[in-house]
């Protein structure tokens, strides 16, 4: 942040990410996915999540687009929870889909303020390309069918992905 005393050269800053990424319609069942337009090396920041912040649940049909991410942080007071809603406006982010198996990780940064960025982490180098995925949670799982296509899919997404 500002007050950091830090040199440009310092390995902790946030680097602006430059790089080439594409949203294409995978199909009609999975929609847009987000790719790689070039090889990204391993743990490069590719991108933030954009949107418009809630700190309290949002609710959306069970059959409507959402593109909703959800950010649960433990504190010394507890949980402490943000949304951010991309479906109105938002980056390209918001076209990541899940994988049992992600190439990328959420990573909530701070500079300047209480409400996290969130951060888009490479876990692994990853091809040009090859689709850019997350980890919609590891919980309880719900009914909602996976589209992840890996070896290891679990079948469904988790419950958390599914809306009241």
């Amino acid at each position: 942040n500002t007050s950091c005393s830090c040199p440009p050269s310092c390995p902790n800053r946030l680097p602006p990410p430059n790089i080439a990424l594409h949203v294409r319609t995978i199909s009609p069942e999975k929609g847009r996915g987000l790719f790689a337009g070039q090889p990204i090396p391993a743990h490069s920041h590719i991108g933030d999540y954009t949107g418009v912040l809630h700190l309290s649940p949002l609710s959306r049909p069970l059959d409507s687009i959402n593109y909703i991410l959800t950010i649960r942080e433990q504190s010394e007071r507890g949980e402490v929870t943000t949304h951010i809603d991309a479906t109105e406006r938002g980056s390209e982010m918001r076209f990541v889909n899940h994988s049992c198996a992600p190439n990328i990780v959420v990573v909530p940064v701070r500079q300047d303020r209480v409400v996290p960025r969130a951060t888009f982490w490479t876990l692994r180098g990853v091809e040009e390309g090859e689709e850019l995925t997350i980890s919609y949670g590891e919980g309880e799982l719900g009914s909602v069918v996976c589209r992840c296509g890996e070896e290891a899919c679990r079948g469904t997404l988790p419950l958390e992905c599914e809306w009241d």
